[in-house]
């Protein structure tokens, strides 16, 4: 495979070589049972070219097992798998071809002017050309039924692995693109700015409707989405347009994203799972626009992070570290720069507390350069004797634990 970047759907890709052979294999054997003409130099041509396609079905789809089993997946079959998992389903497309192959061949194939080796297998007669068929298709229906169980039993991951994949063959240059075009246009960029960009490229998404295959929504889903936050962050003008099935629209989609602190994160495993579902059930463009959401989140949440860049301490410029000041600023502890929102006492106990769990060495030194405080040792003790901080210290407790 080369490494050559596409749009999703918009040609062929190795993504749907099982999908393409089994597909192909299926069609092939109903035109040839609805042929009217029985002449052998259509007959023995065209069923040697099932045989081809046949056998490589019963390849691609023993490669297309064993990935499944590696917890790797590129592809989505889209196929009925109630039907094809069946033998039956497939013998009984074969009436014709099996009294064909039989008629012609009680003389060897030579006799009929055709002798041939197709993928190392060389047919003496029609009847064996026959026979290697009818077995590659009753191994097909063995290996879709084994597809069928596997993909019943498999861990979410494994349609995150599909989505990445998929993911990987777009182009991501457009969404880049477009999202530079944004920058430029509203000049100065702010956090606040990206908050509102992040819900109306959400918006945008949502009203193509193209989580319209997933459960219709209840409504106690559609009452957990903040619709006032949303409606805060779109111009009143927009928000009286959407369309009336909105909030229905909004429902499905939280049930594939969670908010981490203002970012609004994708499960790309359960996001995957409905790509994967119905892949085949969307159009090229909607399916390009599901991957495309995606990426444009991906550049907003990389200015947000840049726009909340805060000068640490070295003491506090470690993992640990700003996860407990970020759990202090969500909780109204601390504004976006980490600095104190509460009293100078509530400050010196909340440094405290961070600086125990942290085990700073030179505490006061280090939250009183970096908050501009000054004897938060006796804030500190003097905060302790207050009836207010036994609460507060509950609260912190809850918060850090």
């Amino acid at each position: 495979m080369n490494n050559e970047k596409i749009v999703l759907g918009e040609k062929e890709t190795p993504v749907w070589l099982v999908r393409k052979k089994i597909v192909g294999l299926d069609y092939g054997l109903d035109v040839y049972r609805k042929l009217e003409k029985d002449e052998e130099d259509i007959l023995i041509p065209f069923t040697v070219s099932l045989y081809v396609t046949s056998e490589k079905s019963k390849i691609a789809l023993r490669k297309f097992i064993s990935d499944l089993k590696n917890g790797v997946c590129r592809e989505s079959l889209g196929i009925d798998f109630g039907q094809m998992s069946k033998k039956d389903y497939w013998l009984g497309k074969c009436v014709k071809l099996k009294r064909d192959m039989e008629a012609m061949g009680v003389v060897p194939m030579k006799a009929h002017g055709f002798e041939c080796t197709v993928m190392c297998f060389k047919p003496e007669t029609t009847v064996d050309l026959y026979h290697a068929i009818e077995a590659n298709l009753v191994e097909i229906a063995e290996l879709i039924g084994e597809v069928d169980r596997l993909l019943m039993a498999a861990p979410l991951s494994l349609y995150g692995h599909f989505y990445r994949y998929q993911k990987s063959l777009c182009d991501p240059q457009p969404v880049v693109e477009k999202h530079g075009y944004w920058k430029r246009e509203v000049g100065g960029m702010t956090y606040n700015l990206l908050m509102d960009r992040q819900v109306f490229v959400v918006t945008e998404f949502l009203k193509k409707k193209i989580l319209r295959h997933t459960l219709a929504p209840s409504v106690g889903e559609i009452g957990e989405v903040d619709f006032e936050e949303i409606k805060r962050r779109l111009t009143k003008e927009y928000w009286d347009h959407l369309p009336n099935e909105f909030p229905k629209c909004c429902a499905r989609f939280h049930r594939f994203v969670s908010w981490d602190d203002g970012f609004l994160r994708l499960d790309h495993d359960q996001w995957g799972n409905y790509l994967f579902q119905f892949f085949h059930d969307l159009t090229p463009a909607e399916r390009q626009a599901f991957i495309e959401l995606d990426l444009m989140l991906e550049l907003i949440h990389e200015d947000m992070q840049q726009g909340r860049g805060v000068e640490l301490p070295e003491a506090l410029a470690t993992p640990e570290a700003r996860e407990l000041l970020e759990k202090a600023r969500i909780a109204g502890y601390l504004d976006e720069n980490y600095q104190p929102t509460i009293s100078n006492t509530m400050s010196a106990i909340l440094a405290d507390e961070i600086a125990a769990r942290l085990k700073i060495r030179n505490k006061w030194k280090v939250f009183e350069q970096f908050w501009n405080r000054h004897d938060m040792y006796k804030d500190n003790y003097e905060g302790r004797d207050q009836k207010q901080s036994s609460t507060f210290l509950d609260e912190i407790g809850k918060l850090f634990n």
